[in-house]
């Protein structure tokens, strides 16, 4: 990845390669459509550093500005060190994903847990309200009939 990020302000750019990788197709497109990118430095790329020259000519033909790119391209060790290191990241990321999804899972289970404990309260609150009613009601007609046969 080119570090910084590209700016035309910034004339100086790195970026680190694969050992494999021989040249780079570079797209520089001028702001002006009738600015001349003039690119040097980018084909028969060696292991360790390299230079990449972009020469943006403006349109009045004087005005120059040149943007330099120091590639550095890995050697063998360096290539097998930076895959292994890609690796372990990868697997570290892939064990905090793992980790995070399990943790969601068991706060699922939890909270399904919790539903059911709570269902299981909420009919015995509900099933005493009801017993509580029946025997409410059951103490009114008790009352009721007591009345009217002491009449």
């Amino acid at each position: 990845m080119l570090s910084p990020s590209f700016d035309n302000k910034t004339t100086e750019y790195k970026l680190d390669i694969s050992s494999n990788i021989t040249s780079l197709r570079i797209l520089a497109i001028p702001e002006n459509e009738n600015a001349k990118v003039e690119i040097t430095g980018n084909d028969d790329l060696k292991t360790g550093s390299n230079q990449i020259n972009i020469s943006v000519t403006a349109q009045n033909g004087t005005t120059k500005r040149n943007y330099k790119i120091i590639v550095y391209k890995r050697n063998e060790d360096e290539q097998a060190k930076f895959e292994k290191e890609q690796e372990e990241q990868k697997d570290k990321l892939q064990e905090a994903y793992n980790t995070k999804k399990t943790s969601a899972n068991t706060n699922e289970t939890n909270i399904s847990v919790q539903s059911r404990e709570e269902r299981s309260r909420n009919y015995l609150i509900i099933l005493g309200i009801i017993i509580l009613s029946i025997i409410v009601v059951l103490g009114v007609i008790y009352a009721i009939k007591t009345k009217f046969s002491r009449q």
